[in-house]
């Protein structure tokens, strides 16, 4: 077991692949990693590598996470490249030398009892070579600096072209462990010779204490509480992805609000990605836009999201069910026991839905138009009771299934503690 000294005797965790603000799905994971991490150190060192230092360091949610800057252009350009060199000196001796002599970016990797990459989505051939070189950075240093590189939950593939198949299997097979977030990413994973355990999002194990409960209702308007609710939270990236197939994306879900709202129910619109750039974590103005096209707007209001995710999360489980676009979202929904109707892009969201058995609950992006999402709407509004008794009598076998995101990094990490 290889010791690495924090000169305090704690366990140190670095943590790549998310960021503490904007997408609140990563902080969601993040938060998840923190209180996994506090099981065996009451005040473990953690070490969040981000692409958003400014923002991340200035979050009243940071605590004493320490936040390493990799801004994005630096990071694929430099540091990427000065990581492959130094895995090339270490295939000649070793990475006890690439340690001793590792500077910047390597270095803080180096210092590090172990790495955990929470990138959601990564290695999918057809989302261009700039996410793979970015998929690569993210580990190639810990291979370098021979510190333990662990793959939590991810949605991972497809690998079709050769080359892409043998990137991906060199990088994979070199990590610590690789989870597959879904059966589908495991079958992928086979294909290329690498076996994985597949496991739901590590988020599903994010615990909410009585005071998220009792933020988030305090954020639900006076008029909607104790009244049947459904949260709609629209996605940037699903847009996006609708916009290509020729579909109305708004508009369907604004169809949707409107048949909603003389049935007696009101519609809160609940961004879930809170970047305010014209980024792809955006939601908030996807949120403002859905509004202005929904006619009946006295009972359909944009709830002001918490930057905390967990209380964000809380508030889905205020609502009779969701229609979800962002992955987290749909996540938030189905560990709050809230069946979601959800418009997807990727596999990911079959994958998630699956362990729930609610396949019948996603509409592929291509196949979006108002009077579907409309019937669907129709159908599960008459089937919530029902379908929210599905969801609440999986999510015990789903919270077992997720923690094995975390057996071989806790492993590890116990290991470590007990040789310091």
């Amino acid at each position: 077991m290889t010791q690495r000294s924090t000169g305090t005797g704690r366990l140190r965790v670095g943590i790549v692949g998310v960021t503490l603000t904007g997408n609140m799905g990563g902080q969601a994971m993040l938060e998840t990693v923190r209180q996994q991490m506090q099981r065996l150190d009451p005040a473990p060192e953690l070490r969040l590598f981000s692409i958003y230092p400014e923002a991340d360091r200035a979050s009243p949610l940071r605590g004493e996470m320490e936040i390493a800057p990799i801004p994005p252009l630096k990071f694929l350009a430099v540091d990427f490249s000065l990581a492959i060199l130094a895995n090339l000196v270490a295939l000649v001796t070793g990475p006890r030398f690439v340690r001793k002599f590792a500077f910047g970016h390597l270095r803080r990797i180096a210092e590090c009892d172990a790495i955990v990459d929470l990138s959601g989505i990564a290695f999918v051939e057809g989302r261009g070579l700039p996410l793979l070189a970015y998929n690569l950075a993210c580990c190639i240093p810990s291979f370098a600096a021979g510190v333990p590189h662990f793959k939590l939950a991810q949605s991972l593939g497809p690998f079709r072209s050769g080359y892409w198949k043998a990137i991906s299997h060199w990088a994979l097979r070199r990590c610590a462990a690789v989870v597959a977030r879904g059966a589908q990413s495991a079958r992928q994973l086979a294909g290329i010779g690498i076996k994985a355990p597949d496991a739901p999002d590590c988020s599903f194990l994010l615990a909410l204490s009585e005071a998220d409960f009792a933020a988030a209702r305090q954020l639900v308007p006076a008029a909607m509480r104790g009244a049947p609710f459904v949260i709609v939270s629209p996605s940037r990236v699903t847009r996006r992805a609708c916009e290509a197939a020729g579909v109305d994306y708004l508009g369907a879900l604004a169809a949707a609000a409107d048949q909603l709202n003389p049935a007696g129910i009101f519609v809160a619109i609940l961004p879930h990605s809170l970047n305010t750039d014209a980024g792809k974590n955006n939601d908030i103005a996807e949120a403002k836009a859905l509004h202005e096209r929904i006619a009946n707007r006295e009972r359909t209001i944009v709830i002001d999201p918490p930057a905390d995710a967990k209380i964000l999360r809380a508030i889905f489980s205020e609502a009779s069910f969701a229609i979800t676009s962002r992955y987290h979202a749909t996540v938030a929904a189905l560990a709050c026991g809230v069946p979601p109707l959800t418009i997807s892009w990727s596999f990911k969201y079959s994958e998630l839905l699956g362990y729930f058995g609610g396949e019948d609950l996603i509409i592929p992006a291509g196949e979006l138009s108002a009077e579907r999402l409309c019937a669907e709407v129709a159908k599960l509004r008459d089937n919530a009771a029902p379908r929210r008794e599905q969801v609440s009598a999986q999510r015990p076998a789903v919270l077992r299934q997720a923690a094995l995101s975390f057996d071989a990094v806790m492993g590890h990490l116990a290991g470590a503690a007990r040789c310091r």
